[in-house]
């Protein structure tokens, strides 16, 4: 005989399909690739992944939510315990910032996207691009990424993104 059947349903699945988790909490499913472009995986998505993790595949899924590592999207769910109490606050706030801006940086933050290619020329790279910056800044590659995104230095995008000081 069989136990007999369970007053409640079983869960609903997921909502869009992943790839099992193969040991760590944080990798990158090796089945993602881009809407637009099959080559476009999760080792893509790491080369430039403050703009690339916005990409979507064929079934809506973005890539920071498959490409976890690629990302930065691992984070542990509970802190590791702490050997004794941190020490106290302090009482005095501290100093504050600067009254002036101060200087974009300087150390590589600002630069062209060497993977960035126009849509129709794939010789249409940021060095075209920095040719006739007023009109080409404007182009966009085949994920709809425009130049004046991907090619910082090129289309003048290297201004300092600190904001004046809060009173």
């Amino acid at each position: 005989p069989t136990a007999p059947p369970t007053s409640a349903p079983t869960p609903s699945p997921t909502s869009s399909p992943v790839a099992a988790p193969t040991g760590g909490s944080c990798v990158n499913d090796p089945t993602w690739e881009g809407k637009f472009n099959t080559e476009h995986d999760c080792d893509y998505v790491n080369v430039d992944p403050n703009t690339r993790c916005r990409f979507e595949n064929s079934d809506g899924i973005k890539a920071s939510d498959a490409c976890l590592e690629a990302c930065g999207n691992c984070s542990s769910p509970v802190s590791p315990p702490v050997a004794s109490p941190t020490a106290p606050p302090t009482s005095a706030p501290t100093p504050s910032p600067t009254s002036s801006p101060v200087a974009a940086p300087t150390g590589g933050s600002c630069v062209n996207d060497p993977t960035w290619e126009g849509k129709f020329n794939t010789e249409h790279d940021c060095d075209y691009v920095n040719v006739d910056p007023n009109t080409r800044c404007r182009f966009e590659n085949s994920d709809g990424i425009k130049a004046s995104d991907a090619c910082l230095e090129a289309c003048g995008n290297c201004s300092s993104p600190v904001s004046p000081p809060v009173a």
